[in-house]
């Protein structure tokens, strides 16, 4: 998990590339956890947060 500060080094294609990484592996999760419903689930929530802190972070500089 990136902190903020970490986040906001990055330009805004590295984080593009970083929400497009996440939401693929969101995916995939949600595909094993469909063969295979024992497979933790709180990884989830951890991608989301993350592409919501990477958005935020974008949506920031789009505003300036």
């Amino acid at each position: 998990m990136m902190k903020a500060k970490a986040i906001r080094e990055l330009n805004d294609q590295q984080i593009k590339d970083k929400i497009l990484v996440l939401c693929q592996e969101r995916l995939n999760l949600r595909m094993s956890i469909g063969s295979n419903p024992k497979l933790p689930t709180a990884r989830f929530k951890l991608i989301r947060e993350e592409i919501a802190r990477l958005k935020t972070i974008l949506a920031e500089r789009t505003k300036k």
